[in-house]
């Protein structure tokens, strides 16, 4: 930045592609946020330098329409509290209800969206704008309308195979029963989907081995890699892909990842491939989707994971129709 002889700081940065961008300021070390924009987020993953402030700035453009706050009907974000069996604490979430909720007395899907290491339940909303991407998918008639729930994962530690994740035993044990106790949930696992991000992908795929019968749908945004020894764990337990691979429940179980994270985590691109070689070894169906097919061109960022909402969330209870074109020629399905 330049100091100007009055003591005004200024920087000019550009042109910028339309997009959601990240920005901070850093005063004799410290990192904080922009205090003129109310848009601010707290960093806690070491990616991002350790705990800091950042504020977002939106640049619009065609290319940031499905991110942006339009002039449609919206839905409502709210903090909700809930009491958890596993920890025996009083625990928050995110509830994003769609556009019509408060006016209406149908019943809708929800999909469950769970954020990554160092995260916590309002990544979601936060900096990856999941509201405003569903409100315009809506408006678009290109989703079906849905409450999205997203949880904070943090409840113990990260687990190394899939029988060790305490995470599914918050979710399915407080979670989803508060959710369909409290709100106008769809009945049936055919109205719940669940996907997540990085660590987030890593639950979501160990949850589809701890509870096949639970969710329809799977979402595994970077990318649900198992490591030899998740791999390892589930071979120690054939049941569990006995009954994945027979689930009559499951409709679709989706993995993507940026189109920059192959050579930034070669060994992780490793266990991923490891991971499609041993579904189709085992007979659990999945269609993989490269990065760039979808817009996803960048590396491990929340760009990436918003395409793969923009991409995944129309796919969801039986609304896959207007994806076909791009299921059909850009999509690798195995």
């Amino acid at each position: 930045m330049t100091e100007t002889s009055n003591g005004i700081w200024y920087i000019t940065v550009g042109p910028l592609d339309p997009n959601l961008y990240s920005y901070g300021f850093s005063v004799d070390g410290l990192q904080i946020a922009d205090p003129d924009n109310r848009d601010v987020w707290v960093s806690t993953a070491t990616s991002f330098g350790g705990a800091s402030s950042w504020s977002n700035v939106l640049v619009p453009g065609t290319a940031a329409r499905f991110l942006a706050d339009a002039q449609v009907p919206h839905g409502a974000v709210g903090t909700v509290n809930y009491y958890s069996n596993y920890t025996h604490t009083e625990r928050e979430m995110q509830v994003y209800t769609p556009p019509g909720y408060s006016r209406s007395d149908r019943r809708y899907p929800v999909l469950y969206l769970l954020h990554g290491v160092g995260g916590n339940d309002t990544d979601w909303f936060v900096n990856l704008r999941a509201n405003f991407i569903l409100d315009n998918l809506i408006a678009e008639g290109k989703a079906m309308p849905m409450i999205v729930v997203s949880p904070d994962t943090n409840v113990g530690p990260f687990p190394t195979g899939v029988t060790d994740d305490v995470f599914e035993k918050e979710l399915m044990g407080s979670i989803v029963p508060y959710i369909d106790q409290t709100y106008r949930t769809a009945p049936g696992p055919q109205n719940r989907a669940i996907a997540g991000l990085s660590m987030g992908s890593n639950h979501t795929r160990n949850i589809m081995f701890l509870d096949p019968n639970r969710f329809a749908y799977y979402g595994f945004f970077s990318s649900g890699a198992m490591s030899p020894a998740a791999i390892d764990d589930v071979l120690a337990h054939p049941d569990l892909i006995t009954n994945v691979a027979h689930s009559r429940v499951i409709r679709l179980v989706w993995i993507s990842e940026g189109g920059l994270e192959a050579a930034a985590f070669p060994s992780v691109e490793t266990e991923l491939q490891a991971t499609l070689a041993f579904f189709n070894q085992h007979g659990i169906k999945y269609r993989y989707v490269p990065g760039p097919s979808i817009g996803a061109i960048y590396g491990h960022v929340w760009d990436t994971w918003r395409k793969d909402l923009l991409a995944f969330a129309p796919l969801l209870f039986g609304h896959s129709r207007h994806f076909d074109a791009v299921r059909g020629h850009t999509s690798t399905i195995r």
